[in-house]
């Protein structure tokens, strides 16, 4: 089981579990386009700084024991993130609590020294209260003032500094809100499958084997219907 969490983790997560979260009502608008992209080169091989959404971790910690180690280098040169850290050694769902710590420091010996990019509360706030504004409206019901700050603090905190790096961050994330907010926001995304393409296009994983490793990644942390639909076949991961 992954470690208890030590105080010094707690500043950081605690900036957004102590923030105001208001829900909205009203008439329910409809979603904003996602903003997955297709032909993002994964690290190194591109000059986009990646960050990973917890999502990512759930997928990779979910993957079959022989694909895991496969994948992971495939992610090589991303960018950490503390507040990820910390959401991913809290999760009590699915394989990743078992995992994470394993996980975590296996992505992080792959990782460059993250940039130092100022992350104010208010402004990772305010992404913050638009994810929850699109999960309303996509998902069609309210959600807890507790809920938005656990699901959502994180992604907040990527996407606003994903658009303010230079070069370009990109969030890797499945969570389709968390692509549409950040598109509003000029910040390009990919999903799980998009790794797994990539590790077919490298001679890493059989089409087969990328199958069943989508449906054993997309458990814990899914995919919106129609994009796993899109992505997820043999002709789309072999293209």
């Amino acid at each position: 089981m992954a470690p208890s969490p030590t105080p010094a983790d707690m500043p950081r997560r605690s900036r957004f579990a102590a923030a105001k979260v208001t829900p909205r009502t009203g008439t329910r608008a409809a979603p904003a386009p996602t903003g997955w992209v297709d032909n993002l080169p994964l690290p190194p091989a591109g000059e986009r700084h990646m960050f990973l959404d917890t999502g990512i971790y759930h997928s990779l910690a979910d993957s079959a024991a022989a694909v895991r180690p496969r994948l992971v280098p495939l992610l090589e040169g991303h960018e950490p993130n503390k507040t990820i850290a910390w959401e991913v050694r809290t999760q009590r769902h699915g394989a990743l609590p078992s995992v994470s710590s394993d996980l975590l420091a296996l992505l992080d010996s792959r990782a460059r020294p993250g940039c130092r990019i100022q992350v104010p509360t208010k402004e990772v706030g305010a992404v913050r209260d638009e994810l929850i504004a699109d999960a309303q409206s996509r998902h069609g019901r309210l959600v807890s003032a507790q809920t938005a700050r656990d699901a959502h603090g994180g992604e907040a905190e990527l996407i606003y500094v994903a658009s303010q790096h230079t070069p370009e961050g990109t969030v890797a994330t499945n969570d389709a809100g968390a692509s549409a907010v950040g598109a509003r926001r000029d910040v390009a995304s990919i999903h799980f499958v998009h790794v797994l393409r990539a590790a077919v296009a490298a001679g890493v994983l059989s089409i087969d084997e990328a199958l069943r490793a989508a449906d054993d990644g997309l458990q814990t942390a899914g995919l919106a219907v129609a994009e796993r639909r899109r992505t997820a076949n043999r002709d789309w991961l072999n293209n």
